[in-house]
């Protein structure tokens, strides 16, 4: 995975606040399985929320959409992206796509 990778949503989530805290909920079956609440920070709340409007999303895209909001080096946005993002692929809630050099 780097910088330019593109990935798409696997599963159906949610960002929601409960007591304080953003949590990424994935929804399955119309049910919510409590062992399945990821906490998550403000700008892991704002990536989910830039995923979600796009069918696939390439991380670039991501860091410049981030980089209007929050006041930080592109470098350890790009960082921080990429850690999320692999966190999610990790559990399931994204998937990257491969570009198929082929045809």
């Amino acid at each position: 995975m780097n910088i330019n990778s593109r990935f798409r949503k696997v599963c159906t989530c949610r960002v929601r606040t409960i007591a304080g805290e953003k949590f990424l909920i994935p929804i399955h079956d119309s049910s919510i399985e409590v062992e399945n609440l990821f906490r998550i920070s403000e700008s892991g709340a704002y990536i989910w929320e830039a995923i979600e409007k796009s069918n696939e999303i390439i991380l670039t895209d991501i860091v410049k959409i981030m980089e209007e909001t929050y006041d930080k080096d592109r470098e350890i946005l790009e960082h921080d992206v990429i850690e999320f993002v692999s966190d999610l692929k990790n559990i399931n809630l994204l998937e990257e796509l491969v570009n198929d050099k082929s045809s």
